[in-house]
């Protein structure tokens, strides 16, 4: 069990194949660059078989019994996650596990369009990308022009202001 600051605990136990480098069940880890970037995954469904159950049931068992406040089920089949669903006293949070779980989660990128590619799960609620897209290439096309910044986007010089004295002060003149 590993302390995440004032955020929660975020159990990495259980018997199931995938919980020596799970966060939770059904998550397969992610990859990063030197710079911490995400990298595509392959990110497989979980739980698609009913010989795959068990294994899942006693690790979401095992995080609710740890002391966790939620659990996170991620790519795992409807009927499973509506099963651990019913069998665990803690609210789990749905990540491609279908409308069964007690909350949803996505990743922003995804479903903003910003990522290149999503997982079968992800609905893109916009295309945000592609208006980011263009508007840094006009950006950058009015930079090379020096169209940008134009008067309208930088500091005039102004006149320097009268000296102040002593008449000035009292009467505001």
């Amino acid at each position: 069990m590993r302390r995440r600051q004032d955020r929660g605990r975020r159990p990495y136990g259980g018997d199931h194949p995938l919980s020596h480098r799970s966060r939770h069940p059904g998550d397969e880890p992610y990859r990063h660059d030197a710079a911490g970037r995400e990298h595509d995954r392959q990110l497989q469904a979980a739980g698609r078989f009913r010989s795959e159950w068990a294994a899942f049931e006693e690790d979401g068992r095992a995080v609710a019994e740890a002391g966790a406040f939620a659990v996170v089920l991620e790519a795992l089949a409807e009927l499973l996650a509506a099963r651990i669903t019913k069998q665990i006293p803690i609210p789990t949070i749905g990540i491609g596990a279908s409308a069964e779980c007690d909350g949803q989660i996505l990743v922003l990128e995804d479903m903003l369009g910003l990522s290149p590619r999503v997982p079968k799960f992800v609905k893109e609620y916009a295309q945000i990308g592609v208006a980011i897209e263009a508007a840094v290439k006009a950006y950058a096309a009015d930079v090379r022009a020096r169209a940008f910044p134009s008067d309208e986007y930088t500091y005039p010089m102004c006149d320097e202001p009268a000296p102040v004295t002593k008449k000035t002060k009292m009467t505001g003149s």
